[in-house]
């Protein structure tokens, strides 16, 4: 209901320990043709990408899901490049959220900036290898992220991943 694209789930189970959730899985339909964007930033030329037109509505709407998303402190924590898929819908593009495993982590419930932030941090990791400096400051603008915001992202990405 958050509005991100996600693929359809078939079958879901899990195991309880003590009563703790110890082990699940989700098993989805595959979606026919896309293409995960760490793929695309390995591998140039080995997948079609959408028009420029096209891409500029995919940076607004990805940006303006995520952003509503984070205001109903829903995080997604593994906003890798392997976990968006690329693909066609019709004759539109589509980008769809796969592997969300900590979406209800307790931490960023209850301090939604550091979920933000992290979010955010993940995102700049492999979004400058794929998307324009223009861009990016497009996604920015979408999210609606200030300097600061932006600031913290980028203190947390070189902490956390200093050699990116």
């Amino acid at each position: 209901a958050l509005g991100f694209r996600v693929p359809e789930p078939l079958a879901w189970g899990q195991e309880r320990t003590f009563g703790f959730v110890s082990a699940s899985f989700v098993l989805t339909r595959a979606i026919e043709g896309a293409v995960d964007l760490r793929s695309v930033i390995d591998r140039p030329g080995s997948a079609p990408l959408p028009p420029a037109a096209e891409r500029r509505r995919l940076i607004g709407e990805f940006a303006r899901t995520l952003r509503r998303a984070h205001e109903e402190r829903f995080f997604i924590h593994t906003l890798r490049a392997k976990n968006l898929l690329l693909g066609k819908e019709g004759d539109r593009w589509a980008l769809h959220v796969i592997d969300v495993p900590f979406a209800g982590i307790g931490r960023y419930r209850i301090f939604p900036g550091w979920g933000r932030v992290r979010d955010l941090a993940v995102l700049m990791r492999w979004a400058r290898q794929l998307l324009s400096r223009t861009d990016r400051m497009r996604f920015a603008r979408a999210y609606g992220a200030d300097r600061a915001l932006l600031g913290r992202a980028r203190a947390y990405q070189e902490r956390h991943y200093p050699n990116c």
